[in-house]
């Protein structure tokens, strides 16, 4: 046996709407963060290697996170060394 004990009240038909207008903010300019592009162009630009020495930073970008293909120019920062495709760490 069902039955509908619900004591709700039927839906406002046209619930209230709260307009608010925000006021206009000023902002400041914008602001570059990351590294000075002329220090990026001094990181090593290599060939990657499928077969390449162990201790480098894997087979795919670490920023668009695509395979590197063999023989691509990846850049290569020096303390850690993460692989990045040139145009990807310039962005």
């Amino acid at each position: 046996m069902c039955t509908n004990d619900s004591t709700e009240e039927a839906a406002d038909p046209e619930p209230e709407v709260e307009l608010v207008v925000a006021e206009p903010v000023e902002v400041g300019p914008a602001v570059v963060v990351g590294l000075d592009p002329n220090v990026i162009d001094l990181f090593p630009l290599l060939p990657f290697m499928i077969d390449g020495p162990v201790g480098f930073g894997g087979s795919e970008c670490q920023i668009c996170l695509e395979q590197f293909v063999h023989g691509e120019n990846v850049k290569v920062l020096p303390t850690c060394r993460h692989l990045f495709h040139d145009h990807c760490i310039k962005t």
